[in-house]
């Protein structure tokens, strides 16, 4: 059953480890995604299979600002349309932000170890 969490009347964390205990799949979708945050439900993920029915998803979707999408519509481009080499400099794009957030504060092995795991 889908659940949209809000983060503001719940606590995220306890209420997704809650809900994972108890599913063998799981789908995100999120806006944000902070890497120190996924450490709060990474055992229970790891314990999932790993096939397409016994897996976790995560879609990780940061709004562009206005501004790109402008650029974009004015240089005539299709939005939508992206080659193989843009997905490849997209993908190294997020893992260097996920990157940049364990430079925040002390960085331990585990948010190391958890930035290799979805990748």
């Amino acid at each position: 059953m889908p659940t949209i969490y809000d983060n503001i009347d719940e606590i995220l964390a306890d209420d997704l480890r809650d809900t994972l205990s108890e599913s063998y799949k799981s789908d995100f979708c999120v806006g944000y995604f902070n890497l120190r945050g996924w450490n709060n439900v990474t055992d229970i993920v790891d314990t999932y299979g790993g096939q397409d029915e016994n897996c976790c998803r995560l879609i990780v979707g940061m709004q562009r600002p206005s501004e790109d999408l402008l650029k974009q519509v004015l240089a005539n481009q299709k939005p939508g349309l992206v080659d193989q080499a843009k997905v490849v400099a997209l993908k190294k794009a997020m893992a260097h932000e996920f990157r940049e957030q364990l430079t925040f504060g002390i960085p331990k092995a585990v948010d190391e170890k958890s930035l290799r795991q979805l990748f």
